[in-house]
């Protein structure tokens, strides 16, 4: 785990980082998700407490080297998943590992059935003055799509790219479905539900799973691609679940709303 190159995206950043301090090399698979913690080293005049965010992946590892660049200062060590979750420092990464244990326990799981498809989305969020006043409470809204094929709100998600990351890919079907563009914030998680639209020989029963980011909303678009389509509402949070055409969405509006709250903890903390 380290830090990122402005030239590189996070998946190259996570690859590389295996190679210096581990010496290992692999097929670099899901994102697991962000993990706070705090960092003495870190510390400085934006950040007095060292507050850091590590995006952890899943690397299938398939090359172990025998020199690599932090080889002198440090070990390797293959632990079973029990050892490990007894041996790790922090309380962060065995939250990470158990995180892995379940994403593992999906593949293998899906491995026997079949395979999934993967989508790609973001919940849009702005705040709004409860009286109008700027001094007032703000209240949560987030932004919602029409579904062309039937009744029901959604939230922009879309298929994957290959030369894009999944953050970039969650932006861009904002931007293409919803027509507005922000801070793309934190991972809330993954999200599987079955299309009709991504039924196949390899997925007969149309198998998808969304990773689905927090998305701060600065800039509504007056066009955009999907327009024709698409109509978009701004709801406060509660019109929102009631509005949703599907579970999953409400399962990751509700993610949402816990992540929301956390957020506003760490600012009053």
């Amino acid at each position: 785990m380290g830090g990122w190159e402005n030239d590189e995206t996070v998946e190259e950043a996570a690859a590389r980082e295996a190679v210096e301090e581990a010496g290992v090399r692999g097929d670099l698979m899901d994102f697991l998700g962000y993990y706070e913690f705090r960092s003495k080293t870190h510390q400085d005049e934006f950040s007095p407490e060292g507050l850091c965010r590590a995006a952890m992946f899943a690397l299938f590892v398939k090359e172990e080297l025998e020199l690599w660049p932090e080889q002198s200062t440090r070990n390797r060590s293959w632990l079973d998943v029990s050892e490990a979750l007894e041996s790790l420092r922090h309380a962060w990464m065995r939250d990470a590992l158990e995180c892995f244990c379940k994403w593992h326990e999906d593949k293998t799981d899906n491995s026997k059935s079949e395979s999934h498809s993967y989508n790609f989305g973001c919940v849009p969020f702005r705040y709004k003055s409860s009286n109008g006043d700027s001094s007032s409470e703000k209240i949560v809204q987030v932004l919602m799509i029409n579904s062309p094929s039937g009744p029901g709100l959604l939230f922009p998600k879309g298929g994957w790219e290959n030369d894009e990351t999944v953050e970039e890919a969650a932006a861009r079907e904002a931007v293409e479905e919803a027509g507005v563009r922000g801070d793309l914030m934190d991972f809330l998680g993954y999200y599987e539900f079955r299309s009709k639209t991504h039924q196949d020989e390899f997925s007969p029963e149309g198998l998808c799973r969304a990773a689905m980011f927090a998305l701060f909303v600065k800039e509504e678009l007056e066009l955009w691609p999907e327009q024709s389509t698409r109509n978009r509402s701004w709801l406060d949070v509660s019109e929102a679940l009631e509005s949703l055409r599907h579970a999953w969405m409400r399962d990751a509006l509700e993610c949402f709303c816990k992540w929301h709250e956390d957020k506003l903890n760490e600012m009053k903390g």
